[in-house]
């Protein structure tokens, strides 16, 4: 796929296949991910990688989903993420590792849709029960976790420069507005 197209073309999805992602393509995708830059080149990122099912019914249960759009853009659970990557950051290699984990969460997210594989970033957990869940201590912190599945709805840019509201349209597909280049960028040291 080339990069453009990726980029126009990754928006969140929220609704998934039942369909399992092989642990072989997870690994292909924490590949990509340990390639994104790291201040001073700590690399302070670690990743716990789900796709059993119990596990991943438990970290379901601890989400908030789509708040412009729920109920309607919540996923039911047949319609639930395949796998997770919890981003994890190590705090006994470095204390803020957020950029770092940020990088690795683009290039997550980049690389599962290389694959056809869906995404969405998720602040909005219950951290204290992911911690539980995944067994992550006082000397590591969750930064995000990454939801992917198989899509099975579309998402769509949109330029909008009125509002940051994304919303569903008839067929369940996401609309996600984008301010345009001109509202954003000031171009005015530019020949």
């Amino acid at each position: 796929m080339e990069l453009k197209n990726a980029l126009r073309t990754r928006r969140s999805i929220r609704i998934f296949k039942s369909e399992k992602i092989d642990t072989g393509i997870l690994r292909e995708i924490i590949d990509d991910a340990r390639l994104a830059p790291s201040g001073a080149n700590l690399q302070p990122v670690r990743y716990a990688v789900i796709n059993k099912p119990a596990i991943c019914e438990e970290i379901f249960a601890n989400i908030k989903w789509a708040g412009y759009t729920a109920p309607a853009g919540v996923p039911k659970k047949e319609e639930a993420p395949a796998a997770y990557i919890a981003v994890i950051v190590d705090k006994t290699v470095k204390e803020n590792g957020d950029n770092d984990a940020s990088y690795a969460e683009a290039n997550i997210i980049l690389s599962a849709w290389d694959k056809g594989i869906g995404s969405c970033i998720i602040g909005a957990f219950s951290r204290k029960e992911l911690n539980r869940i995944l067994n992550i201590n006082e000397d590591k912190y969750i930064h995000n976790l990454v939801a992917l599945g198989y899509p099975a709805q579309e998402s769509f840019f949109e330029d909008n420069d009125s509002t940051v509201k994304y919303y569903l349209d008839e067929k369940g597909n996401f609309h996600v507005p984008k301010k345009t280049v001109d509202k954003i960028a000031d171009f005015e040291f530019c020949e």
